[in-house]
């Protein structure tokens, strides 16, 4: 392979990569597959304060690049938080991606999860497979029933 020549400037990944010590890059971040997971939820009944819900499955290793949702209004002081818990149910951290999301009129969101300060420069890495979840807050109303919130995720894996 060789280096990039006649640019401005190289992000932090493409200059290690012209390293003359070439550091290759991950395939999750340079030929992985970019996968998709959707979801739409609307409950029958309030979602009470402090419920859990189900999105999505993320396998291990996968390269969290954006998460996007749509939400009907759930209802005056209708607060949401997006995370990651584990299939058996156990909060890996319940405020990961956001905390405290005003869904009390309709909208939506979009996110590019981040380990680090800088966007873009660290993209969130699972360590084992996850489940997205999403709550409502602790604490603020309840979430109206019939209230539509859908949304995707997309990541990169390996292969």
């Amino acid at each position: 392979m060789s280096k990039l020549t006649n640019f401005t400037a190289l992000s932090t990944d493409l200059t290690a990569m012209n390293d003359p010590e070439r550091t290759y890059l991950p395939t999750n971040v340079a030929g992985g597959r970019v996968r998709a997971a959707c979801w739409g939820y609307e409950s029958s009944a309030a979602t009470t304060s402090g419920s859990s819900i189900a999105l999505a499955i993320i396998p291990e290793n996968a390269k969290i690049l954006q998460i996007h949702y749509n939400h009907e209004d759930f209802g005056a002081n209708a607060v949401l938080d997006l995370g990651l818990y584990t299939r058996d149910g156990v909060i890996i951290s319940d405020q990961l991606f956001i905390s405290e999301d005003d869904v009390s009129s309709a909208g939506s969101n979009t996110l590019y999860p981040s380990a680090s300060a800088t966007v873009g420069k660290d993209m969130y890495t699972t360590t084992s497979e996850v489940v997205l979840t999403a709550t409502a807050s602790e604490g603020f109303a309840d979430w109206a029933a019939n209230k539509g919130f859908s949304g995707f995720v997309l990541y990169a894996l390996n292969s």
